[in-house]
C-alpha cells in the first residue's frame, strides 16, 4: 500500500527502513548465525514455490490438468520447460536494438461497470481520445493509477486484451504479489498485437520490511525475461521499495549479462540525478529510460527524456505535449508559460481531493470520463470513492480548462486584409521605389527617358486614376474573362464555357490555343471575345516559338494572347532577354492585344515591379498576375504593385483564386480591368464557387 502514502510520508517511511536495517547488521556481528541479505532467501523461497504453483496456474488459464494432475503424462517438453524455469541467461539478443517507445505513454485506468465489472467497451472510446490528443502509447495495468493491485489475473488479462484489440501501441505492466502470476502474465502479453513491452516493478520484500536488494531484483528480473525472450522487458523502478538507484541496476545488469533483453526502464523516482545518470549509462541494451514521474515532466525533458508516463496523458495529453516539446527545444519561456498552466490545473486538482494517492487516482478516473465522454466508474474499494460534490467541481474544473487552453492555443486571427485603396501602391507610397528600378533597368535594357513611359508617377496625389463602379454598382460580367485551361477539358466543357459566357455577357472567353477555333465559331456575332494562352503555363519556350505561336492564333481569329513570361530569365536578373521575349510576342500578335502572365508567387515584390516596367516598355497591354497552375493566385498585396507601376499605361488582369463577388467588385473597384476565373456564373449570381481556376 506504499503508493497510497504521501511522498513526505513515503521517504520517512524508507529512512525507517533503512535504519532498522543498519540496527539489524550493527546488532549481530556474526554472520554464521545469520545472513546479512535477509532478501535472497526470499527470493530463493519465492522461486522454488514458482517451480511447482507456476505450471498449475499456467494449466489454469489455458483450461487443461494441470501437471500435478498428471504426473505420469508430462511430455518431455513440460520437462524441459521446468528445466528452463532456473535462472539462466537469456540468449543473446540481436545487435543495435532500436529505441522502443517516444513521445507519451498514458497511464490507462480502468473502466467498471456499476456491476463491479470491467467495462471493455468503455476502452474503445478511451482509445480514440488518445489518438486525438497525440498519445503515442497506453502502459496497461500499472500499479499506479492502472488499479492492477485491485484486479484479478483474468481482469488484467481481459483488459489487456481489450487494448490490444483497439490496435494501440502498448506497455504492459505485469508484476503480481505472485511470481507464478507474473510469469503467465508476462507470456500472455507477449503474444498481445500491439505489445512493444513487458513491464515488471522490482519486487516487494513479502518477508520482511527490508528493502528489496540488488541481486534479488535481478534475479526476479531474470525469471521474467526467460519467460519472454523475445519480447523488450522494461523494469518500473521505485526507490521507496528498492535499495539501489535505477543507474546501478541498468549498470548491473549490463556488465553481468543477466537479462539480455531488457531494453529500458521507467522511472518512477523523482531523483532528477540518478534519472539523468540512467539515461547516459551505455549499457549495451538498453534503449529507453521513460521518465514517470509527474511533478518534473518538463525538467526530464530538458535532461533528454524523449517519453514519459503519467495518467494526466488520459485527460491532458495535449497541454503536455506542447510542454515537453518546448522543453525539449530549451525554449525556457514557452516551457515556463506551459508548466504554469500544468501548475494551474493540478492545483484546481488538488483542492477538490487533497494530495491523497488514491483520492487523486479517483479524480483522474473523474476527469479521463469527461475527456473519454465515457463513464470508467469509480475507483474498486477499498479505494477512495468522490462525492458527487466533489465530482461536479472537477467535472467543471475541467470544463474551464479546455475553455482556457483552447483560447490560448487558437491562433490569433489573423488581422483583417488591407482594402485595396488603403495600400501604399494605391496611395503613392511605392512611386520613389519604382522610379529607382526604371532608372535601373534604363540600362539593362537599352531604353533612354524610360519614365516617360510611366507619366502617372509625377503624380503621388493619385489624381491620375479613373474612377471604377464600386460595391453593389460593380457589374463583374463584363470583366470577366470566362477560363477553361485544364488539359483535360472536352469539346462539351468548351460548349458549356461559351454558352455561360454568351447567356451572362462576359467580355472574353480564355482557352488553350486548339480550342480558339471551337469559341471563335459558337461564338460568332454575341459580341464575346476570344482570348488564347501560350508559352502555358511555364513560359520557358524561345520567343520565336512563343511568337509564332501568338501569330499563328491571331491569324486563327483570337483577339487576345495570354503569354506567360520566362520567369526563370526573371529569377536570373536577364532583364533584355525578358524585354525581348514579351516585345517578340506583341509584335507577333498585333493588332491583337498581349496579356503577359508574371505567376506573381513566384517572384518577389521588386521582381514584380521589374516585371510591370519591362511589359510597358515592350508595348504590351496587359500585366497578369497567374497561370492558376502554380501554388497561389491573385492577392492583394501584388496586384496593388501590379496596378501602382503601369497606370493607365497598361491594363491589370487578376487572375487565379478570384471566386467570389466581393472579392471580384474590390480588385475591380481599385482598378483590375479584368477578372480571369472559371468561376464567372459563381461570382455574378453570388452562388458558392468549386474548385477550380
Amino acid at each position: 500500500m506504499h503508493r497510497f502514502f504521501s511522498p513526505t510520508r513515503r521517504l520517512h517511511i524508507r529512512k525507517q527502513h533503512m535504519s532498522a536495517r543498519r540496527r539489524v547488521r550493527a546488532d549481530d556481528s556474526d554472520e554464521d548465525e545469520r545472513p546479512t541479505r535477509r532478501s535472497s532467501n526470499w527470493f530463493k523461497d519465492v522461486q522454488q514455490q514458482h517451480r511447482l504453483s507456476g505450471k498449475v496456474l499456467a494449466d489454469v488459464e489455458v483450461g487443461r490438468p494441470s501437471a500435478q494432475q498428471r504426473p505420469s503424462q508430462q511430455a518431455p517438453a513440460a520437462a524441459a520447460s521446468a528445466t528452463a524455469a532456473t535462472p539462466a541467461t537469456v540468449a543473446a539478443a540481436p545487435s543495435g536494438p532500436k529505441k522502443v517507445f517516444s513521445g507519451l505513454l498514458a497511464v490507462a485506468p480502468v473502466p467498471f461497470l456499476a456491476s463491479g465489472a470491467v467495462n471493455v467497451i468503455a476502452l474503445n472510446n478511451y482509445l480514440a481520445a488518445l489518438k486525438e490528443d497525440g498519445v503515442a502509447a497506453v502502459y496497461v495495468n500499472a500499479l499506479w493509477g492502472g488499479e492492477s493491485y485491485a484486479l484479478t489475473v483474468q481482469e488484467r488479462i481481459q483488459v489487456a486484451e481489450a487494448l490490444s484489440a483497439g490496435g494501440a501501441q502498448l506497455a504492459i505492466h505485469v508484476s503480481s504479489s505472485s511470481l507464478a502470476e507474473t510469469v503467465v502474465l508476462a507470456k500472455h502479453a507477449a503474444q498481445l498485437r500491439g505489445v512493444a513491452a513487458v513491464v515488471v516493478s522490482i519486487p516487494r520484500n513479502s518477508y520482511s520490511r527490508d528493502l528489496v536488494g540488488l541481486e534479488d531484483a535481478l534475479d526476479f528480473i531474470n525469471e521474467v525475461a526467460h519467460a519472454v525472450p523475445s519480447t523488450p522487458l522494461f523494469v518500473e523502478h521505485d526507490d521507496v521499495i528498492a535499495s539501489f538507484s535505477l543507474t546501478e541496476l541498468l549498470q548491473a545488469s549490463s556488465a553481468r549479462g543477466l537479462v539480455s533483453n531488457l531494453r529500458g526502464a521507467i522511472a518512477r523516482s523523482n531523483d532528477l540525478g540518478d534519472f539523468s545518470n540512467a539515461i547516459a549509462t551505455k549499457a549495451a541494451s538498453i534503449t529507453d529510460v521513460i521518465y514517470g514521474g509527474e511533478s518534473n515532466i518538463a525538467a526530464a525533458a530538458f535532461l533528454g527524456a524523449s517519453s514519459f508516463a503519467a495518467r494526466e496523458f488520459s485527460f491532458i495529453a495535449p497541454l503536455y505535449n506542447k510542454l515537453i516539446a518546448a522543453a525539449q527545444k530549451g525554449d525556457a519561456a514557452a516551457t515556463q508559460k506551459l508548466q504554469q498552466q500544468v501548475a494551474k490545473f493540478v492545483s484546481t486538482v488538488l483542492a477538490v481531493v487533497g494530495n491523497s494517492e488514491e483520492r487523486r487516482a479517483a479524480a483522474a478516473k473523474v476527469l479521463t470520463s469527461l475527456r473519454s465522454s465515457t463513464s470508467f466508474g469509480a475507483v474498486r474499494p477499498p479505494g477512495a470513492r468522490l462525492t458527487v460534490h466533489e465530482t461536479s467541481r472537477l467535472t467543471d474544473a475541467f470544463a474551464e480548462f479546455v475553455k482556457s487552453y483552447t483560447a490560448s492555443t487558437q491562433a490569433a486571427k489573423p488581422p483583417a486584409p488591407k482594402p485595396m485603396k488603403e495600400r501604399d501602391g494605391y496611395n503613392g507610397r511605392l512611386n520613389g521605389r519604382i522610379l529607382e528600378r526604371i532608372e535601373f533597368l534604363e540600362s539593362q535594357i537599352g531604353i533612354r527617358n524610360l519614365a516617360s513611359f510611366f507619366p502617372h508617377l509625377r503624380h503621388p496625389d493619385g489624381s491620375w486614376r479613373k474612377e471604377y463602379p464600386t460595391g453593389a454598382n460593380c457589374n463583374p460580367a463584363r470583366h470577366i474573362d470566362h477560363t477553361i485551361l485544364k488539359a483535360e477539358a472536352t469539346k462539351k466543357e468548351i460548349t458549356t464555357l461559351c454558352n455561360d459566357a454568351k447567356t451572362n455577357n462576359f467580355f472574353a472567353v480564355c482557352v488553350n490555343g486548339s480550342r480558339v477555333a471551337q469559341c471563335l465559331d459558337e461564338l460568332r456575332g454575341t459580341g464575346v471575345k476570344v482570348a488564347a494562352v501560350i508559352g502555358f503555363p511555364l513560359g520557358a519556350g524561345t520567343p520565336k516559338a512563343k511568337g509564332r505561336e501568338a501569330r499563328e492564333l491571331v491569324e486563327l481569329g483570337a483577339h487576345e494572347i495570354d503569354m506567360v513570361m520566362n520567369i526563370g530569365a526573371m529569377k536570373d536578373g536577364n532583364y533584355k532577354y525578358v524585354y525581348e521575349d514579351v516585345k517578340a510576342v506583341v509584335d507577333a500578335a498585333d493588332p491583337g492585344i498581349v496579356k503577359v502572365i508574371f505567376e506573381t508567387c513566384l517572384l518577389t515584390d521588386t521582381e514584380i515591379i521589374d516585371a510591370s516596367i519591362l511589359c510597358v516598355a515592350a508595348g504590351a497591354q496587359f500585366v497578369k498576375t497567374s497561370t492558376g497552375f502554380n501554388k497561389n493566385g491573385a492577392t492583394p498585396e501584388g496586384l496593388d504593385i501590379m496596378l501602382a507601376v503601369v497606370g493607365n499605361e497598361a491594363e491589370t488582369k487578376a487572375a487565379g483564386g478570384v471566386r467570389d463577388f466581393a472579392t471580384a467588385a474590390e480588385y475591380i473597384g481599385a482598378g483590375v480591368s479584368r477578372i480571369g476565373t472559371s468561376s464567372g456564373v459563381a461570382i455574378i449570381s453570388g452562388k458558392p464557387a468549386g474548385a477550380g481556376y
